[in-house]
């Protein structure tokens, strides 16, 4: 069975530094995968793949291996 990528989108209203905030998604990318494997699938979520677009401007985007 191949896996299909998947993409979740969460807007966060916050003053916080981008790259703070793109700590804290790689971070939670672990409970992610976690708790989808707890369902009995697989998953992987690639660190160098989680970016912070700031004011969802494809300009100002932290991280992610396409932005680097």
């Amino acid at each position: 069975m191949s896996r299909t990528v998947q993409y979740i989108t969460i807007p966060v209203y916050t003053d916080m530094d981008p790259s703070t905030l793109l700590d804290i998604a790689i971070e939670l990318a672990d409970d992610i995968t976690s708790t989808i494997e707890s369902y009995g699938e697989t998953a992987r979520i690639l660190e160098e793949e989680i970016a912070v677009a700031e004011g969802g401007d494809a300009e100002n985007v932290v991280g992610g291996e396409q932005h680097a």
